[in-house]
């Protein structure tokens, strides 16, 4: 007796199912579109407070042991959003280093990852020239908000470089 009234609730339920698939389909899809659009509004809302671009640009010495005696003028460019960076270092060339590598030095891709206090948890330079790879800088230390350090592998030739991040929004 118990399974028929169960029986009967499931093919009422059903009846009314298919006679409102409509509204019900339109309640589903309305639904799904308020879920989508309240990931996306709630993604924005809470947007890590260093999201944004930024920019540090400075002339690079290269250490007394180099073949490049005058300044390398960097230009680096970030872009961080949920505490994920991107972007990349680029040396702008000076004439004055006759030197063809001068101008390889320090031009590469830039990916890491920064903290809630935009402390750099990992931020790794991947040099577009192999001789690069081998002697400039392959990563960058420090804090969003401080002071940054650029480090190579080779610090006779590219010594330790401190310097200040700009947010350019």
């Amino acid at each position: 007796m118990m399974s028929s009234k169960i029986l009967l609730k499931m093919k009422i339920f059903l009846n009314k199912v298919i006679l409102n698939k409509g509204v019900i389909m339109k309640n589903i899809l309305s639904n799904l579109l308020f879920f989508f659009a309240s990931i996306f509004f709630l993604n924005n809302l809470y947007a890590g407070p260093y999201d944004g671009a930024y920019n540090a640009q400075f002339a690079y010495k290269m250490g007394s042991a180099s073949y490049c005696p005058r300044e390398l003028p960097i230009d680096i460019e970030l872009e961080i959003s949920d505490n994920k960076v991107i972007g990349y270092i680029f040396n702008q060339g000076n004439p004055e280093n006759s030197n063809k590598n001068c101008a390889l030095y320090h031009n590469g891709d830039i990916t890491g990852e920064i903290d809630d206090n935009g402390n750099i948890i990992k931020m790794k330079i991947t040099q577009k020239s192999s001789h690069s790879r081998q002697h400039s800088s392959y990563k960058i230390k420090g804090s969003m908000d401080g002071e940054s350090v650029l480090i190579s592998r080779s610090p006779q030739y590219h010594p330790r470089f401190k310097f200040k991040w700009e947010k350019l929004d």
